[in-house]
């Protein structure tokens, strides 16, 4: 009987210490999970800031650059967005993404890298103020050239977007990944997409109640 009890005694130690080992990896394991969060956020806002003198031009149709492609963008962007430049613009790089499908209909994006940041930001809010750009008959488009972290975050607010877009209001994203709304002249940020639809259900239902008087 006694020997019986020992055992049972030594057996509920064990079961406590597992237990105060089990406690002690969870939490180092909490403190790693959150030691990668933040590396991988930093590793993320670092991708982004090598990036940041980066525009990626989509649209653009196949072959079009010839065989200069920095040269055929820099003068391409002068001539097409003229007011913003004196000066052409001077591109370091740009190649397009990704291998040649002859059997593709849409042609690859091209990225190109900016000597001068401000030439970026020139390209962008210029093209912003433009209803359209056009190559020859086809329209393209500019947009940051961001990380794949980055861009997914942002692409949460894709459906928010389309509504947005539905309803005539102006919108934009604030890097990484919040949402701006301007509407009445007032400007709203919005960090979670669902503060952004309960915005843009009250915005709605206004209009129908307008519609209906």
């Amino acid at each position: 009987m006694q020997l019986h009890s020992l055992r049972i005694n030594e057996t509920e130690e064990r079961i406590s210490q597992t237990e105060e080992d089990v406690t002690s990896l969870q939490v180092k394991v909490r403190i790693m999970e959150k030691t990668v969060e933040t590396l991988c956020d930093r590793i993320t806002e670092l991708e982004d800031r090598s990036r940041r003198s980066n525009l990626k031009l989509v649209g653009l149709a196949e072959i079009s650059e010839g065989s200069d492609m920095c040269g055929f963008l820099e003068k391409w962007l002068q001539d097409t967005l003229g007011e913003g430049f004196t000066v052409s613009p001077i591109i370091e790089r740009a190649h397009r993404i990704g291998p040649f499908n002859p059997k593709s209909t849409s042609p690859r994006a091209v990225v190109m890298k900016f000597l001068n940041y401000r030439d970026r930001e020139t390209v962008l809010r210029t093209a912003r103020k433009m209803t359209e750009v056009r190559y020859e008959n086809q329209r393209v488009a500019f947009f940051p050239d961001l990380s794949a972290e980055t861009r997914k975050l942002q692409q949460h607010f894709n459906g928010v977007k389309t509504q947005l877009r539905a309803l005539n209001i102006r919108y934009g994203i604030l890097y990484p990944s919040h949402l701006i709304i301007t509407h009445n002249d007032k400007r709203r940020i919005f960090k979670s997409v669902a503060e952004a639809e309960e915005y843009i259900g009250g915005i709605s239902l206004q209009t129908c109640d307008d519609s209906g008087t």
